[in-house]
């Protein structure tokens, strides 16, 4: 049995606005995926629950970068005076207003009240993105509800301020010529190229329509899963070094897919997927 718990609108304070290393942008697919993973763990870990996430959607309503720099402590600030110590990488910060949605899947049946109150007490403790999670926006207390079917998820989104949810747009990038490098297809996809407006006036749009972003899913591995020496527990899990993974994702009005019967509104969900053939570990919202 599949139920959605609703969530928002929350605020977010101090989330991470890189992914990770050539993409500077919010929030990252791969933290709402996570978000939902660890609020379905600690819904188990409770011990009344048996449940894990199908996918959680993000609808960001307000968003701003956080000014300013993030302070990071020294190890030894002699060293770095000398300039021998670690390089530090400036890091983007910012701040939004948004709702979640987290579907759960349940192996047992599952009492509205008892999971309303145990998602209540999890919200005030997490974390999203590296930001802090305020149970709270615009001063209202955010709200907690359990739609276990279609016309209620629905109800309870319209119940949320208006907002864009992030959704997959892999299909892009999988439809493009196969002799295309992956970078510059992903280039073709986010460019803004020039067009003539008459009157020797150019205006800029994209190839593509829709507000289209890059985001960071995932990893590839660049070798076998193996065990390495000089681990505090060795035999606990294996290591593997891997490269990041981006792909494309499109900002969509929520209630526009919703009042024009989109059945899009599933490409918002994000989960986890890993491919053991070819060592991938990504997040996808692909139907």
């Amino acid at each position: 049995m599949k139920i959605h718990v609703v969530i928002g609108p929350l605020t977010v304070d101090g989330m991470t606005a890189q992914q990770p290393d050539i993409v500077a942008g919010y929030p990252a697919p791969t933290a709402v995926a996570g978000l939902g993973h660890k609020f379905a763990l600690d819904l188990s870990a409770s011990g009344s629950f048996r449940v894990r996430s199908a996918g959680t959607a993000v609808i960001v309503h307000d968003h701003s970068t956080m000014e300013g720099h993030v302070k990071l402590p020294l190890e030894n600030k002699t060293k770095i005076r000398q300039n021998q110590g670690a390089n530090i990488l400036d890091e983007r910060r910012a701040r939004i207003t948004a709702s979640l949605i987290i579907q759960l899947e349940c192996e047992t049946d599952v009492e509205d009240v008892a999971l309303l109150a145990a998602s209540e007490r999890i919200v005030p403790t997490l974390y999203f993105g590296g930001g802090k999670v305020f149970p709270k926006a615009a001063g209202t207390a955010a709200k907690v509800v359990v739609a276990k079917g279609g016309e209620e998820l629905i109800e309870a989104i319209y119940a949320l301020p208006a907002g864009y949810a992030l959704v997959d747009r892999s299909d892009l990038l999988n439809n493009a010529p196969s002799d295309r490098d992956p970078l510059d297809a992903l280039l073709d996809i986010v460019e803004w190229v020039p067009q003539d407006a008459g009157e020797g006036q150019m205006s800029y749009s994209r190839r593509n329509r829709g507000w289209l972003v890059p985001v960071f899913v995932g990893y590839q591995a660049i070798e076998r899963k193996q065990q390495r020496s000089g681990l505090r527990n060795p035999d606990a899990v294996a290591h593997v070094f891997a490269e990041s993974v981006y792909s494309v994702g499109e900002f969509r009005s929520v209630r526009s897919m919703i009042s024009q019967g989109s059945t899009s509104l599933p490409l918002a969900f994000w989960k986890h997927t890993y491919n053991p053939q070819t060592e991938t570990f990504l997040v996808s919202a692909a139907i």
